[in-house]
């Protein structure tokens, strides 16, 4: 239970860097012609994975409780990592987060 709590933190903390990270470097994108409506894709579906509500009711909340649909939202926020050709600032972080959760999926 504990490392998958550690495994919600991290992707919190992953889509935060991965969304930043590619908002931040725009002329990176066109110069290497990542297709910045997959990475605004790709952030909605890490947004819709709800990671921080997942690690509040996992480490914050008194009777922890996994829901059958997490499981799903992190395939799905997996898949759509895995698809984007991230700008180059941010693939490390694309990168690590596909190890992480490949251990859950």
């Amino acid at each position: 239970m504990r490392s998958y709590s550690l495994f919600k933190l991290m992707g919190l903390v992953i889509a935060g860097v991965l969304t930043v990270g590619c908002v931040d470097d725009v002329r990176e994108a066109a110069e290497h012609r990542t297709d910045v409506g997959a990475v605004l894709a790709a952030t909605e579906v890490l947004e819709r994975a709800e990671f921080h509500h997942q690690y509040e009711v996992l480490a914050v909340s008194n009777t922890p409780a996994i829901n059958p649909a997490w499981l799903g939202r992190v395939s799905n926020a997996r898949t759509a990592v895995a698809v984007v050709d991230w700008p180059h600032n941010v693939q490390k972080h694309a990168h690590a987060f596909l190890e992480a959760s490949e251990s859950i999926i």
